[in-house]
């Protein structure tokens, strides 16, 4: 089964499901697309991913996603969004999804100048709030490189991975507050000294 691919833009995608489909599961470049109440099970091939999303005032919403399978070198996130000869993202809402049982990461958010870029433009304004983050073999929960202004506030962070949140490659501006962590999980933020301008959260712990 092929996965959901949308080009264009002021577009609603709603209560779907997709079991098993070719991997990503959904995959959105546009501008002011809403992706709500969809379900995707078990993608397989490629990366792995769940939903992969390019573009400007996106909202990735009530969602799940579950059965991400890290098998045969993939990397399969929950969510993934890159700047390699795809738009980089501005003003992006993930809320209210549930990732299950993935083996990577729930968001791998990468901009343009994180060393895999292409370099144009710059990937920010994201907010994550209310999802339940379940990743099974990542040393994070969610990954930004290069993604300034990020707000991650009241996240279900459900498996013991070694931090929650990793904020690198000039990451800067972020603001993390009201998450709840499994006790496994050694420390909330992981960052690095380029991304240490403007955060605003709990002390960090480390390296991301």
């Amino acid at each position: 089964m092929d996965g959901i691919t949308i080009e264009a833009d002021d577009v609603i995608v709603e209560e779907f499901r997709s079991v098993r489909p070719e991997a990503p599961g959904i995959e959105l470049t546009g501008h002011r697309v809403t992706v709500r109440k969809n379900t995707v099970v078990g993608p397989r091939g490629g990366d792995g991913d769940g939903i992969r999303f390019f573009g400007d005032d996106l909202t990735i919403a009530h969602n799940t996603v579950r059965g991400t399978d890290n098998s045969h070198g993939r990397h399969a996130d929950c969510m993934q969004t890159f700047a390699s000869d795809t738009p980089p993202s501005h003003r992006v809402r993930i809320e209210n999804n549930r990732c299950e049982k993935v083996d990577n990461m729930c968001l791998m958010a990468e901009g343009p100048n994180d060393g895999e870029g292409d370099g144009r433009g710059t990937t920010a304004d994201f907010t994550v709030r209310g999802n339940h983050c379940e990743t099974l073999r990542a040393s994070q929960a969610l990954m930004f490189e290069d993604v300034q202004n990020a707000t991650i506030t009241g996240n279900v962070f459900a498996a013991p991975t070694d931090h929650a949140i990793g904020l690198a490659h000039h990451s800067t501006g972020a603001r993390v507050n009201g998450n709840t962590l499994h006790s496994g999980i050694r420390y909330e933020v992981g960052i690095d000294d380029s991304s240490r301008a403007g955060y605003r959260g709990p002390e960090p712990g480390g390296l991301p």
